[in-house]
């Protein structure tokens, strides 16, 4: 909040000014009230003043929602990334025209290259085009507010513009970009992106280096703008060995803050592994709150089979046994520290249940007797396994239907999130009308949001609403964080 003495010897604060008491006035002692003469005792008391009109409150200044995005953007080509890396070295030599029309070439042909769209305003400030500049950083705050807003604050080729007219304008509009961010995280659920992709840095096979890239970035999904809405700044490793590589992502909404976790294997027997990288930011802003890096990994985590972020820090979990690294103090292994059962997992939000609707055995119950009604539920498959449990969640999609989605867990085959058999129904609760969604197997679950729910299905995701069908979320989202097991 910015606070400045006006003229007038008051405080702006937020637009209105404040009249401060310092018994003097501008510049030196106040003077003396005169006292007031009494009135004539025949004069008529003087008529009260009219109070002025009140004034009508200005309309709320709408907030951008195209934020985010609605189809992943598709990463850059090998060519394109050498593009960009050729208009990189004219622009560290000071040959910023240059260095402009390449950015600007690689931008045009790949709009969603958002390095090259940051490096493009970099080389507009360089040349004093502050308004250029502005223009394309106002893009990225829109698509990526927690990657690109840190960096405005920071990079060293923006100074001019951050001092400047233009810079304050932009200052304006990211305040406002923010708070449609804090929108998208107060309506959306916590999701992930996640994405591989061949590593740009490769030219062919005989290149040193890994061959692909794993992205993963936590954000929500807007339902009523059908958006990811990114809410920490996106992370990536390289690596050869995908079943050996980790990038993952979540978001901790209550928290406001999100967890990323980043390793990988550099050798196919796992005789080493790269440096763990954690890293908690601010969500919606992307503020570094904590990052953490293990250089040398301990021998325990070499054998690990997960790694999946926590409220907290990472867990990992070994054959040996299971182990955490959160932000202070030393990696915690099995000779340190056993976690009791899975209280530190990440699990999705509760959603809101329902009351007076339960499931029992096949059988959904709404309201009590008498008044009250039996629905039965489809049947889960047989299986050549025992099932150790089965689970009911019961959702509601607005105010007239009940999503159910049942998952069976068999004795074999699970990893704990919810492998097995699975079954995805609608329920109209006002006259008991079924309508079964989807049936599979694989990890399931649902969590509320809006007037619906979003369902993971195996690798699937869909937004369910009171009518229609399953609405199939973009390729990439996840809604439960993924889960890397090394002895899949």
């Amino acid at each position: 909040m910015l606070w400045h003495m006006g003229k007038s010897c008051g405080w702006v604060l937020a637009g209105v000014l404040v009249f401060a008491s310092h018994g003097a006035g501008c510049g030196g002692d106040a003077p003396a009230e005169a006292p007031q003469a009494p009135a004539a005792p025949s004069a008529p008391p003087a008529p009260e003043p009219t109070p002025p009109p009140e004034r009508a409150p200005e309309p709320p200044t709408e907030l951008p929602t195209d934020l985010g995005w609605t189809e992943p953007p598709a990463a850059p080509s090998a060519a394109q990334w050498r593009a960009n890396q050729a208009a990189l070295r004219h622009h560290r030599a000071e040959r910023f025209e240059a260095a402009r029309d390449g950015f600007a070439a690689v931008v045009a042909e790949a709009p969603g290259y958002h390095n090259a769209r940051f490096n493009l305003a970099c080389a507009h400030t360089k040349l004093g085009d502050l308004e250029a500049a502005s223009r394309e950083l106002r893009t990225l705050l829109e698509r990526d507010l927690p990657t690109y807003g840190p960096r405005l604050d920071e990079d060293e080729d923006l100074a001019p513009l951050r001092t400047d007219a233009a810079g304050e304008a932009l200052a304006a509009y990211r305040a406002r970009v923010t708070r449609g961010y804090e929108a998208a995280l107060e309506a959306g659920a916590p999701i992930a992106w996640e994405q591989t992709v061949p590593n740009p840095r490769r030219r062919s096979e005989d290149d040193e280096g890994y061959h692909t890239r794993l992205y993963a970035q936590a954000g929500v999904w807007w339902p009523a703008e059908r958006r990811f809405v990114p809410m920490a700044p996106r992370v990536h490793v390289d690596s050869d060995f995908l079943m050996y590589a980790h990038a993952v992502a979540w978001l901790h909404r209550s928290r406001r803050t999100a967890i990323s976790v980043t390793a990988n294997s550099n050798a196919a027997d796992m005789s080493t592994l790269d440096p763990v990288v954690i890293q908690i930011h601010r969500a919606p802003t992307g503020e570094a709150l904590h990052r953490r890096t293990i250089p040398n990994p301990e021998e325990w985590m070499l054998g690990s089979v997960r790694i999946r972020p926590t409220p907290e820090g990472a867990r990992f979990e070994s054959q040996a046994g299971e182990g955490f690294v959160g932000p202070r103090g030393a990696p915690e292994g099995p000779t340190l520290q056993l976690l009791a059962e899975a209280s530190s997992e990440v699990q999705l939000e509760p959603s809101a249940g329902l009351d007076g609707v339960e499931v029992v055995g096949r059988t959904l119950r709404i309201g009590a007797e008498p008044g009250g009604r039996e629905v039965n539920l489809p049947s889960i498959r047989d299986t050549d396994h025992g099932v150790s449990s089965v689970d009911d969640r019961v959702l509601p999609l607005g105010t007239t239907h009940a999503l159910v989605l049942t998952t069976q867990f068999v004795d074999m085959g699970t990893d704990g999130q919810g492998h097995g058999a699975h079954v995805l129904t609608r329920v109209d609760r006002r006259d008991g009308a079924t309508e079964e969604l989807r049936r599979g197997e694989g990890p399931a679950h649902a969590m509320s949001v809006g007037e619906g729910a979003l369902v993971q299905l195996g690798g699937e995701q869909h937004f369910v609403a009171a009518t229609g069908p399953p609405a199939a979320l973009p390729a990439g989202l996840v809604l439960a964080p993924r889960v890397v097991r090394w002895d899949d």
